[in-house]
């Protein structure tokens, strides 16, 4: 595991880093140049290009609605330059993203509970409670295949994954005031998500999600006590993290083609448009 090679290693730096990627010869010292003056920023990410089709993004960075939902930003949108300077991302893509691996060790390293899916998330939400910020550096480039393993985005056991850690993420990160303050846009996501889960006929999948997320609660509310115990930021700069992300959702969303606009964050959406703060 990731938590074992680091373990294994004395680097200053940490790359996540998938086998399905392929990292332009630059990519690394671009985001170590990047990270190297700002002792605030946590990790750094680069720009993915989908490998079996390379005027595609696979992604910039992942950005989370408040109600929970996590979004690669730029997903499958041709390539035009519209990422063309840093900017700050609540997440990066753990197929390729570079942490300080002291800021790693503070905060536990990856949660082997989640496995996979939303753990990279996961990690950058604990991080950016411990006061640490993340940055895109769309000039750092790589290939990403996705879904190298299962081949198939919507898979059965992606859709189980997703639930599970998607329950799993909130219970864990979002402080208690935060988590009651936003519960209605919580709830409809998950609302939003089942829907989507039945048009697919994933429901069987779903159902091992949620059990899933049942059976490991008990150990994450543990986790969680101690998070929010040593957490470093208040609820009101978490909220303002959470909104700013899902404004970055809403931006992106928007200006994609009608064609290739997701029902659920359009739905999602309507109910609630982001607020600037």
């Amino acid at each position: 595991s990731i938590n074992r090679g680091m373990a294994d290693s004395q680097s200053e730096y940490v790359l996540l880093l998938n086998n399905d990627v392929e990292l332009d010869s630059s990519f690394l010292a671009t985001l170590v140049s990047s990270m190297e003056g700002n002792k605030c920023c946590g990790f750094c990410t680069g720009k993915l290009i989908d490998a079996q089709n390379t005027t595609l993004l696979d992604g910039v960075g992942d950005a989370i609605l408040v109600g929970g939902g996590v979004y690669r930003l730029g997903h499958a949108d041709l390539d035009l330059g519209q990422f063309h300077s840093p900017f700050h991302v609540l997440a990066g893509c753990g197929a390729a993203t570079l942490f300080r691996r002291s800021i790693l060790e503070e905060i536990g390293g990856l949660d082997e509970d989640f496995f996979a899916y939303l753990d990279d998330v996961d990690v950058a939400l604990r991080a950016r409670l411990m006061g640490y910020s993340g940055i895109c550096v769309p000039q750092a480039t790589a290939r990403h295949i996705g879904s190298a393993t299962l081949k198939e985005a919507f898979h059965p056991r992606i859709v189980e994954w997703l639930t599970r850690n998607q329950i799993l993420l909130i219970a864990k990160t979002y402080p208690t005031a935060v988590l009651l303050r936003v519960l209605p846009q919580i709830i409809t996501f998950q609302m939003l998500w089942v829907v989507l889960v039945l048009r697919r006929t994933r429901v069987i999948a779903y159902t091992k999600g949620v059990l899933g997320a049942l059976r490991l609660l008990p150990r994450i509310v543990t986790k969680r006590r101690e998070l929010m115990r040593t957490r470093k930021i208040d609820n009101r700069d978490f909220m303002n993290a959470l909104r700013s992300s899902e404004k970055q959702v809403f931006e992106w969303h928007h200006d994609r083609s009608r064609g290739k606009r997701s029902t659920l964050l359009k739905l999602y959406f309507c109910l609630f448009r982001p607020k600037a703060h």
